[in-house]
């Protein structure tokens, strides 16, 4: 069996990594078989943060996964992005259900260096900074030092799975403007879009038919 070429690990990522059916234990299995491209396209970029942020949606590890794919090209959906959403809760999260609310408000809020602050003000990433994100780091930094404030936003943002679900609000939107990947689109090229289609929404049974037909 002739060995597996660069070229073709990536096309085999970019179209596996890139199908949310595909689960994650496959996943893992491909990323540890095949060799990680030095330079994948933006679908395997953009499935690979999708897949870290559904194993890990609500931490501090999740933020940076939020920033990375902020800073990635918008996707092809013709609806806007969640994102803002989702980065705002989880941060809001993380500093309302902190031990210390002051430490984490000021690490994530505080001018001029707070993480989330940096992220939405002017000169951070357009993706993240919606009115309702300015607004509520606003709100953080204010109630650094401010016992009655910080009640009042435990009682808004300190809810987990609320959190959660905008993250899964995010991940619904980003796979669902996917589009389709390098092999899909050299098949459509080859034998037309509406192929590529049929076998796309085959069950296994009828793939196998397709098969024993095709040989």
């Amino acid at each position: 069996m002739p060995r597996l070429t660069p070229a073709d690990a990536t096309l085999i990522l970019d179209h596996a990594l890139g199908d949310p059916s595909v689960p994650a234990a496959a996943a893992h299995a491909l990323l540890a078989a095949l060799p990680f491209p030095s330079d994948p396209t933006p679908r395997l970029r953009r499935a690979v943060l999708l897949r870290r942020l559904a194993a890990d949606p609500v931490s501090a590890s999740a933020l940076d996964t939020l920033h990375l794919l902020a800073s990635l090209p918008a996707s092809p959906s013709p609806s806007p992005s969640p994102i803002a959403a989702a980065h705002i809760a989880v941060a809001g999260f993380l500093a309302a259900s902190a031990p210390d609310f002051d430490a984490a408000a000021a690490a994530l809020f505080a001018r001029p260096d707070g993480r989330v602050r940096r992220a939405v003000d002017e000169g951070g990433s357009r993706a993240l900074a919606s009115d309702d994100a300015v607004a509520t780091v606003e709100q953080f930094e204010a109630a650094v030092g401010n016992s009655f404030s910080q009640v009042v936003l435990r009682g808004l943002w300190g809810d987990r799975d609320a959190a959660e679900e905008r993250v899964r609000e995010l991940l619904a939107a980003e796979w669902a403007g996917m589009g389709p990947s390098l092999l899909e689109v050299a098949a459509e090229r080859i034998v037309g879009d509406v192929a590529v289609g049929t076998w796309r929404d085959a069950d296994e049974a009828t793939r196998a038919k397709f098969r024993v037909l095709g040989t």
